[in-house]
């Protein structure tokens, strides 16, 4: 996997008798020289608009008495990492929400098929995000996640993540029996597509910070073909024993509670 890392150039005009520190960029788009902590700015957005001189460097810095702050955005754009090895590397990201911090976006529509959503390598995203990001952003906002268009998704190609649009062939949510029913092998419920039904069995939590659908495909008289584990946001290819491949999309997945079934809406491709 190939991995980028932000330079940063800083041209000094003029002459100078001290230079300026190394930057130190730690969370909240924050390089603290000294102590000293202005509360009244707290990015480079607040330290610009202030009116305080931007630094000839790349990514931009502002100074604001003994702080420097850091443009997230142009962080973002300095290192992004697009390397792939497979799929599961890659993720769908908006763009001009940069590195999302503070639930950023949260409530806003999701529509995969503007521009401003691209596909970048998901550990790249994930581990900036967090060096840069604040760890403590309050309460998450109360508002569902809304999509209205996940005809797109990010792929791993020739090493390189890609957004692509995938070819539509079914949609629908799917149902495992009620958590207070005896058994939960369902061999005709499910989401059929070609000679094979898409069974959720179960909804997982791995170690990673995802909600996964543990799902059992079963050709027509109801046997087990094949089992998968397709977390949230995620797809999987599969190919039938006749050779037909299908892509699975799992929007959204939810366990059931207080005797409710659990579902997961999901996206058949093919």
């Amino acid at each position: 996997m190939k991995y980028l890392f932000a330079l940063v150039l800083i041209t000094l005009m003029g002459c100078t008798t001290q230079p300026l520190p190394e930057p130190n960029i730690t969370t909240n788009d924050t390089t603290i020289i000294n102590d000293t902590v202005d509360g009244n700015i707290s990015s480079f957005e607040e330290c610009a608009a202030a009116g305080n001189p931007i630094m000839e460097s790349y990514p931009r810095q502002c100074r604001a008495g003994d702080q420097i702050f850091v443009s997230l955005d142009d962080l973002f754009h300095a290192s992004m990492d697009t390397g792939c090895t497979e799929d599961s590397d890659c993720i769908l990201v908006d763009e001009s929400l940069g590195f999302s911090c503070c639930y950023e976006g949260a409530c806003a529509q999701i529509d995969y098929s503007e521009d401003k959503w691209i596909a970048v390598n998901s550990t790249w995203f994930g581990v900036q995000r967090n060096k840069y990001c604040p760890n403590d952003c309050g309460p998450a906002p109360g508002c569902p996640t809304q999509i209205i268009n996940d005809s797109f998704e990010a792929v791993c190609s020739n090493g390189f993540c890609e957004k692509t649009e995938l070819p539509f062939m079914n949609q629908s949510n799917i149902t495992e029996a009620p958590e207070n029913a005896s058994n939960k092998t369902l061999s005709v419920k499910g989401l059929k597509f070609g000679q094979y039904s898409l069974v959720l069995d179960d909804v997982v939590l791995p170690a990673y910070d995802a909600t996964c659908g543990a799902f059992s495909i079963l050709d027509q008289n109801g046997s087990t073909v094949d089992n998968l584990l397709i977390c949230e946001k995620r797809s999987k290819n599969w190919i039938s024993p006749d050779g037909q491949e299908y892509r699975f999309f799992v929007v959204k997945v939810a366990a059931g509670y207080s005797y409710q079934e659990a579902w997961a809406d999901v996206r058949i491709y093919g």
